[in-house]
């Protein structure tokens, strides 16, 4: 509910998903090239979102530039983790961070330094950990990719 308004609730966030998911980058400024796609993004909200950018687009190359390109394709990290990861950042859409989606979401939020993204999925990580029989090996090599993962970022 929207608290009082006749139950009218704000789009807010549904607008700003629209913005992450049109196919075609709708008003984007910015192309995140990865080995499997292109995710179009926004300047200013990657700016106020995303350290790593913000830094990024601070460097005299791409604060110059109307049309940023950036390529990730040479990394190990995905186009539609990142999506995701760009749902969280756009509109707090915490949805994204499930247990399928917890360790991939937790290398590319701490690779972007999307520090409260991070910290979310490691949440759901330490309650899954909790869970987890001690002898159940797909379990254990999760842990061992999420930590390579992260460890390789540092």
């Amino acid at each position: 509910g929207g608290g009082g308004g006749g139950g009218v609730g704000s789009t807010f966030t549904r607008d700003l998903l629209e913005l992450v998911d049109a196919p075609t980058g709708r008003f984007s400024d910015v192309q995140v090239a990865f080995a499997d796609g292109v995710v179009h993004a926004h300047r200013d909200i990657l700016w106020a979102r995303c350290p790593y950018f913000r830094t990024l687009f601070e460097q005299p190359l791409f604060a110059e530039s109307e049309d940023a390109k950036i390529d990730m394709s040479d990394s190990d990290l995905s186009a539609d983790v990142f999506r995701q990861l760009m749902r969280f950042c756009y509109a707090g859409d915490r949805s994204v961070i499930t247990a399928d989606t917890a360790t991939d979401l937790a290398i590319h939020a701490n690779f972007f330094l999307v520090m409260d993204c991070f910290q979310l999925a490691e949440s759901v990580l330490i309650r899954m950990l909790d869970e987890v029989d001690p002898d159940e090996e797909d379990a254990l090599e999760d842990l061992a990719a999420l930590a390579e993962g992260i460890n390789a970022r540092r």
